[in-house]
C-alpha cells in the first residue's frame, strides 16, 4: 500500500466571536478546515475526543483556538457505546474556510451537491 494520509475536516461549533492573533492568510470567520497534518499515529486518532483535540490544537496554532472544534467523524455502536453521527456533532452552520469563503450554509447544504467543497476551497487551517 502507498503512503496513506489521514485528513480530518474540522468544523467549529458555537458562536463565532472574538478575534485572535491569526496565522497569516487565515480569515477570522474560519469554521471549517482540512488538517494540514495528522496526529502521528496513522489512522488511530484517539477516538472522537482525540480527533477533536487534534483539530483544536491546529486551530489554536492558526489563532482560532478560542472556539469549540469538532472533527468531521462518526462512530459505530461498539462495546456498549452508542453510535455517534457526524450530523449531530457539527452544529448547524454556516461554515467558512480559511479564506472566508462559505463552504455550506447548513447541514443539508454540506451533505448535498449545494456545498462549495472544491479543490480550490478545501483549505487547511493555515489557508493552504
Amino acid at each position: 500500500m502507498n503512503r496513506t494520509r489521514v485528513v480530518i475536516a474540522a468544523i467549529m461549533l458555537g458562536i463565532l466571536g472574538g478575534h485572535a492573533v491569526l496565522a497569516q492568510n487565515v480569515d477570522s470567520r474560519m469554521s471549517f478546515f482540512l488538517t494540514s497534518v495528522g496526529p502521528g499515529n496513522g489512522g488511530d486518532l484517539g477516538g472522537l475526543s482525540g480527533a477533536d483535540r487534534h483539530c483544536k490544537m491546529l486551530a489554536t496554532a492558526a489563532g482560532l483556538g478560542n472556539r469549540p472544534w469538532r472533527a468531521y467523524l462518526s462512530t459505530s455502536a461498539s462495546g456498549g457505546q452508542v453510535a455517534v453521527n457526524v450530523r449531530d456533532r457539527i452544529g448547524e452552520g454556516p461554515w467558512y474556510n480559511a479564506k472566508g469563503i462559505r463552504i455550506a450554509q447548513n447541514v443539508a447544504d454540506l451533505h448535498s451537491d449545494a456545498n462549495n467543497l472544491t479543490k480550490a476551497t478545501q483549505l487547511n487551517e493555515n489557508g493552504d
